[in-house]
């Protein structure tokens, strides 16, 4: 069996760079005859066992981080809480992979680049705990934004039995100060529902938000000083107004759905945080193992 044969059978695992290096169960028999003697080829020995351990090690984790990488990209961009347990459970069993394939290399503590690979499997333990949080952190996230969708819902249900009662008014005979008010109450009506469904649209800083939200304040304060004065003359208003009135006073309370979006974007800005650093470091990790390769494939001779 000559050296090419080998390589040639190794690259047919598909694996990458790595793949060209790895001898597997094909070198143990090889190194009984000196298969790769002569030719300027380096002959394996006993000695070469740990470097062959740590390369194929070292393919398993690369392999390994791929599936785990794409079980993260995944989950980043699931928002359907049903579609997230099944990714999450996928990432689960990516990282049980994962962790096996450090345990390996951990347990190679010989092997030539033992110190810039213990580097790599101390930085990947490191990110499966991070992982981990994040995956239960949005899991929660997805859980609260579905609960947030149906408190915008009900504010959306509201405005529409408002704009239902200005259809009722505006079928009626009206004096033109009726009108006159009418128009007023309508269209500061418009700019509030206007602030309240973009509150729950846009992305904030948390100064933003708080300028925003004196902003929709003040647009809910006149809209009530419009309506409360109207309500004699117009008594459509009134059941939609006390539904938007207990809508709003309770929107910022701690179960407020204006306070959980607050919070949820807070935290969503966390969670970024922690994709940036995840893909990065995943990158970063791919690059250093390339670069143990290399140096392995040099001194091997592969």
């Amino acid at each position: 069996m000559n050296k090419n044969t080998v390589i040639g059978r190794i690259s047919g695992f598909g694996r990458g760079f790595l793949g060209s290096m790895v001898l597997g169960a094909a070198l143990c028999g090889a190194f009984a005859d000196s298969a790769w003697a002569g030719n300027n080829n380096k002959e394996l020995t006993q000695a070469d066992i740990p470097a062959l351990k740590s390369a194929y090690y070292l393919m398993d984790l690369e392999s390994d981080l791929h599936r785990y990488e794409t079980s993260m990209l995944i989950i980043t961009n699931v928002t359907n809480r049903d579609d997230f347990l099944v990714n999450r459970d996928e990432l689960w069993a990516s990282r049980e992979e994962l962790s096996y394939a450090i345990a390996s290399l951990e347990n190679n503590p010989y092997a030539p680049e033992a110190g810039n690979i213990k580097e790599i499997t101390d930085t990947l333990a490191e990110l499966l705990i991070k992982c981990e949080e994040y995956a239960n952190l949005q899991n929660e996230l997805i859980a609260r934004k579905s609960k947030i969708d149906d408190q915008v819902a009900d504010l959306k249900s509201i405005f529409s039995d408002i704009n239902h009662a200005q259809n009722l008014i505006s079928h009626r005979h009206l004096s033109e100060e009726q009108l006159e008010t009418f128009n007023k109450v309508k269209d500061s009506g418009s700019m509030l529902e206007t602030m309240m469904k973009s509150y729950f649209e846009s992305s904030f800083s948390s100064n933003d938000m708080q300028v925003f939200a004196q902003q929709m304040q003040n647009s809910y304060n006149a809209f009530s000083t419009l309506v409360e004065n109207a309500l004699p003359a117009f008594p459509e208003y009134e059941s939609s107004y006390k539904k938007l009135k207990k809508y709003y006073e309770g929107m910022f309370k701690e179960r407020g759905a204006g306070t959980m979006y607050f919070n949820y974007l807070q935290q969503k800005d966390g969670q970024a945080q922690t994709e940036t650093y995840f893909f990065k470091t995943v990158h970063d990790i791919y690059k250093k193992i390339n670069k143990i390769a290399a140096r392995y494939k040099a001194n091997l001779r592969l």
